[in-house]
């Protein structure tokens, strides 16, 4: 499910649960309840992921202990977290953070029925660099790297004009002339939503906590700069009423990276096909000039 949520209860599906959350600024960035047997209040751990570490606490009965924890020996960095969660007699925790890799063993032996994950915008079993949020009725909150490129698209099932912020510098996005706008500038009688059923590109380019360029579409000639008189970790989006999903590339530079290296590939293999076919035209040059002179000396 690539949907980011608060609070999911996850059920266990073999033997392997992908989990991914943001680490922003508060000091707990994942907490997990994980329940065995009777489940919850009776015997179950806590795993706390902090910036600095992994605590467990188990409780057994109401017997509460703290039986392992690990310090990592730099703190976890501001971005996406990925952790895997495996389960066979004892659980391991495989926690990555900007290529940084940590692991972690816990020590039950019971069968683990479900656990529940509370954190900022975790997404479980999530096979893609996409995540998503539905924006319903009100503000809903979503991370916003603020030093480097963050790629949106929005889509609904109906027009509508949605509102993004960060601080308190806002655009709200409509058409105008058939083009993705920041439609506040605009009188109401020129101010057309976003078609529906079409997905709309969003690009914002952050310097660290200064400001964020709006790159509109697809154009990337078409910019609005904005700036922020303070730290913000967060953009807040509004549907003024309507509702839509909108998703986040949270790897673009890792899939930029990739096209250029695809595109590097494709350099390469033509060049080769032209030097072969080259070399291939000088040995049949040579071939020709060879037997003719063979053939000439043959008829003297």
């Amino acid at each position: 499910d690539c949907i980011a949520m608060r609070k999911p209860e996850v059920k266990l599906h073999g033997t392997k649960t992908h989990i991914t959350a943001w680490v922003g600024d508060s000091s707990d960035i994942l907490i997990l309840t994980l329940e065995y047997g009777k489940g919850h209040p009776y015997v179950y751990d806590i795993i706390e992921v902090s910036h600095k570490g992994i605590l467990m606490k188990r409780n057994r009965e109401n017997k509460k202990e703290t039986r392992n924890q690990k310090t990592f020996t730099q703190s976890l960095a501001f971005g996406w977290l990925d952790l895997d969660f495996l389960t066979v007699e004892k659980y391991t925790f495989n926690i990555t953070s900007h290529d940084e890799y940590h692991e972690f063993i816990g020590e039950s032996n019971l069968r683990l029925k479900k656990f529940t994950a509370v954190g900022s915008n975790i997404t479980v079993n999530c096979n893609s660099d996409n995540i998503y949020w539905e924006v319903m009725n009100g503000v809903t909150f979503i991370p916003l790297k603020p030093n480097g490129m963050n790629i949106f698209s929005l889509f609904s099932r109906s027009d509508f004009k949605p509102t993004l912020a960060a601080d308190n510098a806002s655009i709200q996005l409509g058409t105008n002339d058939n083009t993705i706008n920041d439609i506040q500038q605009y009188i109401p009688h020129y101010q057309r939503p976003l078609s529906r059923y079409e997905e709309h590109i969003v690009k914002i380019q952050c310097v660290a906590y200064h400001y964020c360029t709006y790159v509109l579409g697809n154009d990337e000639d078409h910019k609005i700069k904005k700036s922020f008189s303070k730290n913000y970790t967060s953009l807040s989006v509004n549907g003024n009423g309507n509702e839509f999903f909108i998703k986040l590339d949270r790897k673009p530079l890792t899939n930029e990276k990739k096209s250029i290296d695809r595109g590097g590939n494709k350099t390469a293999i033509v060049l080769g096909v032209l030097l072969a076919i080259a070399i291939g035209l000088l040995i049949t040059v040579f071939l020709v000039f060879y037997i003719s002179r063979i053939r000439a000396k043959q008829r003297k």
